[in-house]
Order: C-alpha cells, then sequence, then structure tokens
C-alpha cells in the first residue's frame, strides 16, 4: 500500500517538475496540495504501525 503511494507521487510529479516554469505560482501551489495531501497519507500509514518490520 504504501509503495502505491510513493508510485503515484513519482509519476505526478514527474510531468509537473519538467513543466514548473510554465505553471507558474498556481501550479506551485497545487502541487503543495498534493504533497501535502501525500503528507497526511503517510502519518496514516505511520499512525497505523505499517512501516514496521515485525
Amino acid at each position: 500500500m504504501s509503495f502505491l503511494l510513493i508510485d503515484v507521487e513519482v509519476i505526478f510529479m514527474f510531468p509537473w517538475a519538467v513543466n514548473v516554469v510554465d505553471l507558474g505560482v498556481a501550479g506551485v501551489f497545487k502541487m503543495f496540495i498534493f504533497m501535502g495531501l501525500l503528507f497526511i497519507g503517510l502519518i496514516y500509514i505511520y499512525k497505523k504501525m505499517a512501516l514496521s518490520w515485525d
């Protein structure tokens, strides 16, 4: 599950990084929102103890 979270992040961030100059401030703001949502997902995974290696 966490692999899918990271994989989706990379798939969406690569085209953004290529076109960041053309997107302007609005594109940067939207990407920060997207990264914030992914960070919330990472916190959720951490709180569920899904990252522990037992």
